[in-house]
């Protein structure tokens, strides 16, 4: 089987008991024509992903349709600044500019040599959330529009451990090590959802 049908294969096995995002319900659809490339897309995400495969690297791309080629000079410097700055802090996905209208776009990739599936779902979480990120940066995240928020999805997956008998310790190790998490900000949410769990099951 090739790295192709093997990456669309996690995207269609839809598993409702998984902390990863890839095994959330996806929707794929082909992209352009070709055979290498194709789009997924979510009902609690705003946006659609493209993921391209080489023999080499998986790429996973989300494009924000952010033409900034002729935005006032100002106006580019102050976003530009922005993304170097976001791109320095986010460890797995990066931001650029695509296209002769320097579209802003997100981007990560990830090499087949060694890919399995939780790598592959810590490099379209980080997309996600780069793109969410992004998005709320510029005003244009509708959050009213998104079923699930950012944080929602943080939260969801933290429960969805929880559940499955993780140790709150291992989460948090979790979190601090994929997420890039501030430690005490992650001992204080995993805590909390915790406890807000302890008290939904006593009730």
């Amino acid at each position: 089987m090739s790295w192709l049908e093997t990456i669309k294969g996690w995207f269609e096995q839809e598993e409702p008991e998984s902390d990863l995002i890839i095994d959330e319900k996806w929707n794929m659809s082909d992209l352009n024509g070709e055979a290498t490339r194709f789009a997924v897309s979510n009902e609690n995400l705003p946006f659609e992903i493209g993921v391209y495969v080489n023999r080499e690297f998986a790429h996973i791309s989300v494009y924000s349709n952010l033409e900034t080629a002729n935005w006032d000079v100002k106006d580019q410097r102050d976003i530009f600044h922005d993304l170097l700055i976001q791109n320095n802090k986010d460890l797995f996905a990066k931001y650029y500019l695509m296209g002769e209208m320097d579209t802003v776009a997100v981007r990560t990739e990830v090499d087949l040599e060694y890919l399995n599936k939780k790598e592959f779902n810590d490099a379209l979480q980080a997309v996600i959330l780069g793109s969410m990120w992004l998005l709320r940066k510029m005003g244009l995240l509708d959050e009213s529009s998104c079923e699930v928020s950012e944080d929602e999805l943080l939260e969801n997956r933290i429960l969805k451990m929880l559940t499955k008998g993780q140790k709150k310790h291992e989460i948090i190790s979790c979190l601090i090590e994929n997420d890039h998490m501030d430690p005490e900000a992650a001992t204080e949410m995993v805590f909390n959802i915790a406890k807000e769990n302890r008290d939904r099951d006593r009730q």
